[in-house]
């Protein structure tokens, strides 16, 4: 009896012990490093002008670079990645303003600094040719980057890209009408809670401790998120000059059905001016396919790579 109480014992203590950690700033970010751990992810740093860069990589081969969408970071990327094969270079960044990346000096965050700053760092590391992915403001700045340097792109697979106007008549835009909140600048836990709400339809378990503080870094950063918020106040992006300005290189576009941050119908009016796109609606998934279903999506990006 006194060997099973004992062992008991040793296993609340444990339990306390990982509840009180990961109830603090550096049980979160001992988390995030073993989420990318986990994944076979090496971090990098970098200074590329006034940028300070960090990311994580891994493979070998083609360069897949892959951005992230506004308010996240490379995490949202690492539990679709667990597993791919290795015969690429996967590279997945802190966009700048966001997660440990960051500028030097007081700069704008519109899209077009934005998408030189992207340039400055695939020069840095020598990538003259990447296929590039992109999640949400991710998307936008990866279609931009094969818009604009069309001989830089092999190809283009596109997450909810975000950027517009068709994308922007979801139920995230009627809360910002009608109520004046913009939730992806969650300002407290209600807020907080319902933007999770929209963005998620299979919301992925988190310890409750650390989703706590989730939460509380993400609201602690919703400050710094409404001046770039600001700067990416641009006209929406016109499909049509998309459309005539894309490379001719494969382009897989996927979209979660119960997307309520950005509508899912935006899907048909791509298809529509991109007819060659390969298009994918993903029933029963929300905002954040990666995160939702990362098997899914993992197979998808294969299937991509392989076109």
């Amino acid at each position: 009896m006194s060997r099973r109480r004992t062992v008991i014992g040793s296993v609340l203590s444990l339990l306390i012990a990982f509840t009180i950690f990961s109830s603090t700033r550096t049980g979160y970010v001992s988390a995030l490093w073993v989420e990318r751990s986990l994944t076979g992810m090496s971090d990098q740093q970098a200074l590329v002008g006034s940028t300070f860069w960090s990311w994580s990589e891994m493979g070998a081969g083609e360069p897949v670079v892959l951005l992230h969408g506004f308010a996240g970071d490379r995490h949202h990327w690492m539990r679709m990645l667990r597993g791919v094969d290795r015969d690429y270079r996967y590279l997945v960044p802190d966009l700048p303003g966001f997660g440990e990346s960051r500028l030097t000096t007081q700069t704008e965050h519109t899209i077009d600094a934005q998408l030189q700053r992207l340039i400055d760092w695939l020069d840095h590391l020598d990538l003259r040719k990447v296929h590039i992915a992109g999640h949400s403001m991710g998307g936008r700045i990866a279609f931009l980057l094969a818009s604009r340097y069309p001989d830089r792109v092999k190809s283009l697979y596109l997450v909810c890209p975000s950027g517009t106007e068709e994308g922007r008549n979801a139920p995230f835009h009627e809360v910002a009408k009608n109520e004046g909140i913009n939730l992806v600048l969650a300002a407290n836990q209600d807020q907080f809670e319902r933007l999770n709400d929209m963005a998620f339809s299979i919301k992925p378990w988190v310890p409750s401790p650390l989703y706590r503080q989730v939460a509380l870094d993400f609201i602690s950063r919703s400050s710094a998120h409404k001046v770039i918020w600001d700067d990416l106040k641009l006209p929406a992006m016109s499909l049509d000059l998309l459309a005539a300005s894309l490379p001719p290189v494969p382009i897989t576009m996927v979209w979660g059905a119960e997307d309520k941050l950005l509508s899912p119908k935006v899907l048909d009016i791509f298809k529509r001016a991109l007819p060659l796109m390969n298009a994918e609606l993903l029933p029963g998934v929300g905002h954040m396919p990666p995160l939702e279903v990362p098997e899914t999506m993992r197979a998808s990006l294969r299937q991509h790579l392989s076109l």
